[in-house]
């Protein structure tokens, strides 16, 4: 409303001003009047035309980007190529490490076959047998508990299975293997311990005789040259 009035007191000032001007040797008043409405109507429009608004939309501010907001990258799990057995240590590379590598590397076997929790300890020792000149690799584990004492004994003789054909696998010549369980104990006096349960060793000529592919985990006392249990086990 404010502009149209604006606009009509202008267009009249200049209309009827012009005519006024034109004819005001003939005395025209009417349109000379005319005019002056046009310029009160003009001075009217501009005193209460609203200023303009600034349509200047001031810049967004930076939009805060929350942890939600957010989109992790998915994180690549790290390929940890030292425990890549197959492809770090070639079988006959073996006899070429240091004595600390030969058991860094039955170490992660081991822990590769077994897991982790069952891994106790491993060692590698040259010439042991002063008759044959043999090595042998030793390996500490931890039994899995489990329901009854045969079950238990059942595991041993499948962890033996498993760890010694592997052992057996990439051993070069000249090595036997020998292992140990051990087992959760509480002593007479109440002390929480582990204890030997089992242990069993191969000489090399033995595991040269076995085909892993037909062997039953049975026979691991019969066949192992060495084999001893807790009578706790049965």
């Amino acid at each position: 409303m404010d502009v149209l009035l604006f606009l009509i007191g202008l267009g009249m000032l200049i209309v009827f001003g012009i005519m006024a001007l034109i004819n005001a040797k003939n005395n025209r008043k009417g349109h000379l009047k005319k005019a002056g409405i046009g310029l009160v109507l003009f001075i009217v429009g501009i005193m209460i035309m609203p200023e303009a608004e600034d349509t200047v939309q001031p810049a967004p501010e930076d939009e805060v980007v929350t942890e939600v907001d957010q989109k992790e990258e998915p994180i690549e799990p790290e390929i940890d190529e030292e425990n890549d057995i197959e492809d770090e240590i070639p079988p006959e590379n073996f006899l070429e490490l240091e004595t600390e590598d030969q058991e860094a590397f039955i170490e992660q076997l081991a822990i590769e076959i077994l897991g982790e929790e069952k891994y106790n300890y491993s060692f590698v020792m040259d010439d042991y047998d002063v008759d044959t000149d043999a090595s042998v690799i030793s390996l500490g584990i931890n039994a899995s508990d489990n329901l009854t004492r045969n079950l238990i004994r059942t595991g041993v003789l499948m962890d033996t299975t498993k760890i010694v054909q592997a052992i057996h696998e990439i051993a070069p010549e000249g090595y036997d293997v020998a292992l140990e369980f051990y087992f959760p104990s509480v002593d007479a006096y109440g002390n929480e311990g582990t204890m030997l349960i089992a242990n069993v060793s191969f000489y090399e000529e033995t595991l040269d005789k076995i085909n892993w592919d037909n062997f039953l985990h049975g026979n691991v006392p019969t066949v192992a040259d060495h084999y001893w249990q807790h009578r706790d086990l049965g």
